[in-house]
């Protein structure tokens, strides 16, 4: 054999073809065949190099372009190699093919790139194709950018790298094992990094699929709007942007920056890790698995957690933090500083700085740190600031200096006032400016305070300085001034007149400005004498003065004028005469009379402010002072005395008409009913009996039925000692209601059974319930209606409730009664009653999205009823039971085989053996959100109850049933029973097996419809199991059922060694046992081996070799020892099946007449549903065998043989 070799390689080695030397080509020079020259630029036909040729490009015609009409073989040529890569284009119409090992260095476009040369290419430029594939191999280098277009598919070579951006069309992109990329990788069809490769730039797929593998890396973002899959260890330095795409993060893997999908659901495998937020929509899962961890999370826009399936062992992560904050145009903000809280951007001598601000600050610390922000005067995209308090200024920064200036349309001033808002060099969550007309230069503050335009240097330092928080404007925002002077006053006695700054349009004001404290404005008048010509408001948003005219002659007037606000306001001021019937005007008029009524406090007291009553209940003691002017002193004296009657009456000024009935009382010396007047008439009065002291006070109290904004008047006519009619009025006062009722809490749109789950009487009337077994009411989310009615402090109700100007409403408040300490979301549409009619208003929307009882508690909807502050209600009474609307199942699983514990996991069961379900359900309300309460005694579906999820299966025209003896149940079972409305659920079952083959079923289809004590079930049925029309289940998944056994056979042997028996499991295929090619599970251990009828072997011999034996691919043995004695032998063996201990002998074996076993079986093999018709028709007997030795067994289909020598 050696010299046999010796001469092959000889003669091999005289047949190899001797290598041609190696061509050096040279442009100009020395070109390839059949190239063409036009200055710098090359025409070639196809080019094939040979082993080790050479290229090189030489002046004059560097740089050079070589056009090849053709195909490019490069062989294991060196291209340029002295060269950079600008020196030579290549551009091939057809394939460069490149060789072992060469070296190219210029910019190569071809149709189509193919290494298969056995690796090692280096390019040194880019490497193009027009459409067509690129595939690399083992270690090709290319430093510039790898590109393909259209539909062609790119690989790199493993080991490899690509300096620049690799890039593709919807072709697929695969960079290989342990390769790396400079720069971007971009395409729109698939994109994978094999194992331990790495990208320095981003990802981007488009819509298609990226994925991930072992321990590869992608240092910036991922952006793709298909599925993402990172792989074991995988790690994104940057972002996650998916879509509707699944987004996978395996085991271990790591993204650093935010996570988010518009719609697809996102799961992270153990131990996986995200170091920011983790974002979907509300209706797309995010799952986190066993030890993973999250930094933040946000389902939908109001970022909650309701999508998070924690899984992780840890406490549920955080909310996500905010994004960078906008701005809303025409809106009031002031800045503050980051690095120096509680200082602001303010303008002082038009000159930026920071300074300390606060709501204690004077006006016009605050005005100076209140901008308006305006849509940038030089880009709509970017923001101006419009100072508050000097109108058309606008911040600008000059010679970098931010200063405030007049608005010009001269350059540069537009681009000088127009900042971009960038997110906070400190702080994502904060702000940052940059010029718009200097990139990179930011508006900062020095240590000194000082506001200048700079670069930044990137340190924590300076980044802090050119970082603020947008906050609602320090200087107060008025939308109007309103001027209250009483219509009539005394000369005798100065009047009150009040300006008030007022935050909305309400008028008379109802939300009068909280922070106005420290503001000034100006009154003038064009007769008497004020208190104050400039008023200061106090923190409840009002400034108060007096106007005195003792000289005043009877009938005269004065005009009071507003103006020169600290505030300005947005717009126009107000009139308000007797603090009603405002209109919009700078000035009000007040007429003297020289005698008259007022209402004061006490007596000798000046005119009183009424303040806001409560209905039906009495006021506190008032006086009604009769006066008139001294001719002398000019002050006040009686102008009454002793018991008389007075006129009085009431207006309604909000609402502007009274309702019926004569609702207000008045107690002076006896109790009268007042009529009531319509705004601005005072034609209706009754007289009241009263009793003047000597100084002209009378004492007088008064109670309202019903609610408005109200003006109390009294009159009397001269005659007899009065020489002149007397006649005043109160200030326009409100009288809120005592508070509210509510009654007729039912289904919103009652029809038996769509409320309850489980229906209750018409009309749905709330039960009421006070624990988890009461009645139910309300599917939670679904609409109840309710009606509110507004009382006073007798219970009767108040008929102008809701008549106001702008109509005031009741909302309502739920309180968790029960589950103690459940979750408590509030009510939705909570102020969502209609109009209200003699008090009262029913809403037909309000729902409460959860499980449990609540109580409603009504109270004014604006918490501010006419400007005197809230109104709550009684709380109602116990309201629900609320229940889940449905169910909805998820993460369905199957496990074939169950009891078997395969390894691999099996494809199929066997009829007769376990198989078990596994989902989640979790109790949903009307939006589709998990109800959190639905655990504990509110859990009204029994997880361990396996009948409660009716089970049913269906293969064609066979029902798997429960009632038809089909199927059999095991215990169900859940980990952690009901956890915040979700459950994860284990369904054991058993298709029964009959005793004669039948079968098989390879798609039964198996689904669950499970139903709670309150009729509450699954949403959305998809299966049909049984004749009747309309799926009845909600699929869990598809188990192929086999009838099956396990057959032993007979074998022979030598008697000096062990005898194996061949074991087979086979399947009915619907004619015949044909082999079970699917089953590489089940087992047989030697315990469940009976060993009898010995026949020259010991009992101690009869054994298996080994402990056991396990079927693959549907076929295995059983190997018997040897029996230890020379001569014939023989045994018979029967396999125990049954699971019990000690098993029973099922085997054909165990006859009337009986066997000797002289080793029974000390456990069975469970596997009862293996059993076969070994004995008779019924597929019920264990297999066994005969183990024979000291016979010869011949070869399979040996007629005859003998030996010849």
């Amino acid at each position: 054999m050696t010299r046999w070799l010796t001469r092959a390689l000889a003669t091999t080695a005289l047949a190899l073809p001797t290598l041609a030397s190696a061509v050096a080509y040279d442009l100009p020079g020395n070109p390839p065949p059949g190239c063409s020259r036009s200055g710098s630029n090359y025409t070639c036909p196809g080019i094939s190099l040979g082993y080790n040729d050479t290229l090189t490009v030489s002046s004059p015609t560097k740089p050079a372009t070589v056009t090849v009409n053709g195909n490019f073989d490069t062989n294991t040529s060196q291209i340029n190699v002295g060269g950079v890569a600008s020196d030579l284009t290549l551009t091939i119409s057809g394939t460069l093919t490149l060789g072992y090992q060469a070296k190219v260095t210029a910019n190569i476009t071809a149709t189509a790139v193919n290494d298969t040369g056995g690796g090692g290419v280096v390019i040194t430029g880019n490497l193009a194709a027009t459409g067509g594939n690129i595939s690399l191999g083992h270690q090709a280098s290319v430093s510039g950018n790898l590109s393909t277009s259209g539909a062609g598919i790119l690989t790199t070579g493993a080991f490899g790298s690509v300096g620049g951006n690799v890039s593709g069309g919807s072709g697929s992109i695969t960079i290989s094992e342990g390769s790396s990329v400079g720069g971007d990788v971009t395409g729109t069809g698939t994109i994978t990094l094999v194992q331990n490769t790495t990208v320095s730039g981003n990802v981007s797929a488009g819509s298609g699929s990226v994925s991930l593998g072992f321990k590869s890396r992608v240092t910036g973002n991922l952006t793709t709007t298909g599925a993402v899959t990172l792989g074991q260890e995988a790690v994104v330095g940057g972002n996650v942007t998916g879509g509707t795409g699944h987004v996978s993060v395996g085991y271990g893997a790591t993204v650093t920056g935010t996570l988010t999908t518009s719609s697809g659901t996102i799961d992270f495998a153990q131990a996986a890790k995200a170091l920011a937020c983790v974002k979907s929509t509300s209706s797309a899962s995010i799952t986190l698995g066993y030890q993973s961890s999250a930094h933040s999370v946000c389902c939908g826009g109001s970022c909650t957690n309701s999508c998070v399936v924690n899984n992780s062992t840890a406490p549920m992560p955080a909310a996500c933090a905010a994004t960078t904050p906008t701005l809303v145009s025409g809106t009031r903000y002031s800045f503050e500083s980051y690095d120096v809280p509680g200082s602001y951007i303010r303008h002082s001598n038009y000159i930026g700085y920071i300074n300390p601000v606060s709501a204690s600050s004077d006006s016009l610390t605050r005005n100076d740190s209140t901008f308006i922000a305006r849509p940038g005067i030089t880009n709509p995209a970017c923001w101006s600031f419009e100072s508050v308090n000097i109108p058309g200024y606008y911040l600008r920064h000059q010679n970098f200096i931010l200063k405030l200036n007049t608005y010009s349309a001269t350059a540069p001033y537009p681009a000088d006032a127009t900042f971009c808002l960038r997110s906070g060099l400190a702080n994502p969550s904060a702000i940052s400016f940059e010029a718009t007309n200097y990139p990179a230069y930011y508006l900062q503050h020095k240590v000194d305070t000082s506001m200048i335009l700079a670069t930044v240097d990137g340190t924590a330092a300076v980044n802090g300085r050119a970082t603020f928080y947008p906050r609602a404007g320090l200087a107060p925002v008025v939308e109007h001034y309103e001027l209250s002077v009483p219509s009539a006053s005394l000369a005798c006695q100065a009047s009150t007149l009040k300006v008030t700054a007022c935050a909305d349009s309400s008028s008379p004001c109802t939300n009068p400005v909280t922070n106005a404290s420290g503001q000034t404005a100006t009154l003038a008048t064009t007769a008497g004498t004020l208190g104050s010509g400039t008023v200061t408001f106090d923190a409840s948003g009002s400034a108060t003065t007096t106007l005195a005219h003792g000289a005043a002659a009877n009938g005269s007037t004065a005009t009071v004028t507003l103006s020169g606000e600290s505030s300005l306001a947005t717009s126009a001021r107000r009139c308000c005469p007797d603090g009603a019937s405002c209109s919009a005007a700078n000035s009000c008029s007040t007429t003297f009379s020289t005698a008259g009524f007022l209402i004061a406090a006490s007596a000798n007291g000046g005119a009183t402010t009424v303040p806001a009553q409560t209905a039906g209940t009495a006021s506190s003691s008032f006086v009604l002072r009769a006066v008139k002017t001294n001719t002398t002193t000019k002050a006040c004296e009686a102008a009454l005395t002793g018991t008389t009657t007075v006129n009085w009456g009431v207006q309604c000024n909000d609402p502007a008409t009274c309702s019926s009935g004569n609702r207000m009382t008045l107690t002076g010396s006896n109790v009268v009913a007042v009529p009531g007047n319509a705004a601005g008439s005072s034609s209706n009065s009754a007289a009241v009996s009263m009793t003047f002291d000597a100084d002209g006070t009378a004492p007088f109290s008064f109670s309202y039925a019903d609610v408005g904004r109200v003006t109390l008047f009294a009159s009397k006519p001269a005659g007899g000692p009065l020489k002149a009619a007397l006649s005043g009025s109160s200030n326009a006062f409100v009288v809120k209601p005592a508070g509210f009722v509510l009654s007729a809490i039912r289904c919103a749109s009652y029809v038996a059974g769509s409320c309850a789950i489980s229906a209750i009487a018409s009309p749905g009337n709330n039960p009421g319930a006070s624990a988890a077994n009461g009645s139910a009411f309300m599917p939670a989310g679904r609409p109840f209606t309710a009606t509110v009615t507004a009382v006073d402090a007798g219970g009767n109700a108040t008929p102008n409730y809701g008549r106001e100007t702008v109509p005031e409403g009741v909302t309502l408040t739920a309180t968790l009664v029960e589950p103690v300490g459940g979750n408590a979301p509030a009510l939705t549409n909570p102020s969502a009653f209609g109009s209200f009619s003699n008090g009262a208003a029913t809403g037909a929307t309000f729902a409460w999205p959860e499980v449990g009882i609540i109580k409603l508690t009504p109270a004014v909807a604006d918490g501010n009823y006419l400007g005197a502050n809230n109104v709550t209600g009684t709380a109602s009474g116990n309201v629900g039971r609320f229940v889940p609307v449905s169910f909805a199942l998820t993460a369905a699983t199957v496990t074939h085989r169950s009891g078997a514990a395969c390894s691999p996991a099996s494809t199929f069961s066997y009829l007769g053996e376990a198989f078990s379900l596994g989902f989640t359900l979790t109790a949903q309300n009307a939006a589709g959100a998990a109800t959190e309460n639905y655990e504990g005694a509110f859990a009204r579906l029994p997880l361990t109850t396996a009948t409660r999820f009716n089970l049913t299966g269906v293969h064609g025209a066979t029902q798997f049933k429960t009632g038809n003896a089909s199927l059999v149940l095991g215990t169900s079972s859940s980990a952690a029973g009901w956890v915040n409305g979700v459950a994860s659920v284990t369904l054991p079952a058993t298709a029964a097996r009959a005793t004669t083959p039948v079968g098989p079923f390879d798609s039964a289809e198996f689904g669950v419809a499970p139903v709670d004590d309150d009729g509450v079930a699954v949403a959305s049925l998809n299966l049909n199991t049984d004749a009747v029309a309309g799926n009845d289940s909600f699929k869990v998944g598809t188990i192929p059922l086999r009838f099956g056994r396990l057959r032993l056979q007979n074998g022979m042997g030598p008697s000096n060694r062990p005898l194996s028996l061949p074991l087979e499991a086979q399947y009915w295929s619907g004619t015949a046992y044909i082999t079970n090619t699917l089953d590489s599970c089940t087992r047989i251990s030697a315990t469940n081996l009976s060993f009898g009828n010995l026949r020259n072997v010991p009992a101690a011999n009869a054994a298996m070799v080994g402990s056991g034996s396990t079927i693959t691919a549907g076929k295995g043995s059983l190997t018997l020892a040897a029996p230890g004695n020379s001569g014939r032998a023989l045994y018979d063996i029967a396999l125990a099946l049954d699971g019990t201990t000690p098993p029973a002998d099922a085997s054909c074996l165990n006859t009337a007449a009986g066997w000797t076993r002289a080793k029974a079986a000390t456990t069975g093999a469970n596997v009862a549903a293996l059993r076969g018709a070994w004995c008779g028709n019924a597929a019920t007997s264990d297999p066994s065998a005969r183990a024979t030795w000291g016979l010869y067994r011949g070869a399979d289909g040996v007629v005859y043989q003998r030996e010849n020598y």
